[in-house]
């Protein structure tokens, strides 16, 4: 089982992926909770204004995480969010507060 919160809860579903492709290691759960997932912005994170996690807030983080402003050839390990197979990873179990920025994008991404 795998698990994490905020930018571990993105690693955590970048591990699983890993551990998918690279077929070594195999993942029975996981648990990533309000997970950063992509540095780009959706619908739900543009122009976000939430007391706790924002959209200045976010593109911070993702600057920092990155070590780069804008990311257009980011690997999917690193914003999970841009990885094209979902399929054969383990179920989850995750929850993401719907002021979050990445709200939307989270629910296609496990509902899949």
């Amino acid at each position: 089982m795998v698990g994490g919160e905020s930018a571990g809860a993105g690693l955590c579903i970048a591990l699983k992926m890993m551990a998918r492709d690279k077929g070594e290691v195999e993942i029975a759960f996981q648990m990533p909770l309000y997970p950063m997932i992509d540095n780009f912005d959706t619908d739900s994170s543009k122009d976000n204004h939430g007391k706790r996690w924002n959209t200045k807030i976010n593109h911070f983080a993702w600057k920092k995480y990155l070590r780069k402003d804008v990311a257009n050839d980011v690997s999917h390990y690193a914003a999970p969010a841009r990885q094209k197979d979902y399929s054969n990873l383990p179920p989850a179990y995750t929850f993401v507060g719907d002021g979050k920025p990445f709200f939307r994008k989270l629910l296609h991404i496990l509902i899949i």
